[in-house]
C-alpha cells in the first residue's frame, strides 16, 4: 500500500521542521506532547530536533505530514520513544491512520540495522501521563505493552506538579513484519 513514510531529520529543512511544529499546534496537542515545558515555539522545536541525542523522523500519511517520532536516551539496544500525530491522522478504531502509522513506526524502528546487519534496537520504551487515557488505550493497538505505573513519573510545567505515568515497552516480537507494508 505504501500509505506510510518516515523521513529522517537529516532530510528535513528547518522550514519543514517549523511546519511540523505549526501542524502540531494547530492540532491542539503541542502542550500534551511537551507537557514538561521543553518546547514553546517553532524555534525551540527545531533546536530540539537538531540535537545530536535526538533521532527524529517526520511521519507521512498518503504523502502528507501526519506527525513525528523521535528516539533518545539510547542505551545498549533500547531507546525512549516519543511521538505525536496531527489531526489528519486521527480517527477511531484499529484502522485509524494514527494506529496504522504507529504500527508502521514501531515495526520500522525496531528493524533498523547497523553496518554489520545487526538490529540496532531490541526495545523501545516510553512514559505516558496516566491522565492521557486516549493515548494509553490507542498505544495498546500498536504492539505496545503496558508494564506498570511510575508514581510521579510525569512532571507538568503548567501546574508545576508531578503526576503518575504509565511505563510501556514495545519489542520486535510484539510487532508484525506485515506492518512495514502499510
Amino acid at each position: 500500500m505504501n500509505q506510510c513514510m518516515l523521513r529522517h531529520k537529516s532530510a528535513l529543512s528547518n522550514t519543514e521542521l517549523a511546519h511540523l511544529w505549526r501542524e502540531l499546534r494547530s492540532s491542539g496537542t503541542a502542550s500534551a506532547v511537551f507537557y514538561g515545558g521543553q518546547v514553546h515555539d517553532e524555534y525551540e522545536f527545531v533546536n530540539l530536533v537538531r540535537l545530536h541525542c535526538n533521532h527524529f523522523w517526520a511521519v507521512y500519511w498518503k504523502g502528507r505530514p501526519a506527525g513525528f517520532v523521535w528516539l533518545n536516551d539510547m542505551r545498549e539496544k533500547s531507546a525512549r520513544v516519543h511521538f505525536a500525530f496531527f489531526r489528519n491522522a486521527w480517527g477511531r478504531g484499529p484502522e485509524a491512520p494514527s494506529i496504522i502509522l504507529a504500527r508502521f513506526m514501531n515495526a520500522t524502528l525496531l528493524r533498523l540495522k547497523d553496518a554489520n546487519g545487526e538490529y540496532m534496537l531490541d526495545m523501545l520504551y516510553g512514559f505516558t501521563p496516566k491522565r492521557n487515557q486516549i493515548a494509553i488505550k490507542r498505544m495498546q493497538l500498536t504492539g505496545v505493552v503496558i508494564q506498570g505505573e511510575i508514581p510521579h513519573g510525569a512532571w507538568f510545567a503548567d501546574t508545576g506538579k508531578s503526576e503518575d505515568a504509565v511505563f510501556s515497552t514495545v519489542t520486535r516480537e510484539s510487532t508484525e513484519e506485515a506492518w512495514l507494508d502499510a
